[in-house]
């Protein structure tokens, strides 16, 4: 990148961090009522163009929770099929895609038994209603969950749907030329049966991302998410997520 799409960056990093230590300041307010946990979450997300309807993608990351008693580690290999040729000129018009792949999470814990979690999944995103002016995009998914528990020899099984929806604001002006971005998203989670693994409920999403060009983009979110330890639980605790992404194409 140029020395001022750096300057860029470290502007998008500080207006961040500003909003983050409000959220921070935020959870005061939680703490009388629930249970709340601070995580934070790394990706790298790369990404190559087989065809003009196939590409490969997919995300290596890192997490952990504040005070820390687990580390995760995550590597998803996926696939996705465009129902409509790839043309950079025609973005707008890919509104359908097929997307498939399996997640790898491996729980590192501190007090009590390691976990691997293999996560397959089928998905479907669609752009409703898909204007110029106004896009949404919908996303929905089906999991697997196969949950494996070192040393006791435990395991669990559940099977859950989500289903997300929202959209990058793009800033106007010359700030759009800049390549800032607003992404702002809701993900809604169902169990389709019960289970002992712990739970999401709903995601709240709002961030700030920075494109420098077509190929690479920077992302960061800061997430609320309801969560509860089991489908027989009915306890639930508020957790507040930073997470940083790159995205890069290849």
């Amino acid at each position: 990148m140029s020395p001022g799409s750096y300057r860029k960056f470290y502007i998008l990093i500080f207006l961040a961090l500003a909003v983050c230590g409000q959220f921070l300041n935020a959870q005061t307010v939680f703490d009388e009522v629930e249970d709340v946990n601070t995580q934070i979450w790394l990706d790298y997300n790369p990404s190559w163009i087989i065809n003009s309807k196939t590409q490969i993608y997919g995300d290596i990351g890192a997490r952990t929770i504040i005070p820390n008693y687990w580390y995760r580690a995550i590597v998803r290999p996926a696939i996705r099929y465009d129902l409509l040729s790839f043309n950079e000129r025609t973005e707008r018009n890919r509104t359908w895609q097929l997307h498939g792949g399996i997640g790898f999470f491996y729980t590192y814990n501190l007090e009590v038994t390691d976990i691997l979690e293999i996560r397959p999944f089928q998905g479907l995103r669609v752009k409703i209603p898909n204007r110029k002016r106004l896009q949404l995009v919908h996303y929905v998914r089906l999991e697997e969950r196969l949950e494996l528990g070192f040393g006791k020899g435990t395991s669990e099984f559940s099977i859950r749907a989500r289903y997300m929806v929202g959209k990058d604001f793009l800033l106007p002006g010359k700030i759009l030329r800049q390549g800032l971005y607003l992404p702002v998203y809701a993900e809604f989670f169902f169990n389709l049966n019960r289970g002992a693994q712990f739970n999401d409920v709903l995601r709240l999403t709002p961030g700030i991302g920075y494109r420098p060009n077509q190929d690479m983009r920077f992302q960061l979110d800061l997430s609320y998410h309801r969560r509860r330890p089991s489908s027989d639980v009915k306890f639930r605790t508020n957790d507040i997520v930073f997470r940083f992404r790159v995205y890069q194409r290849f």
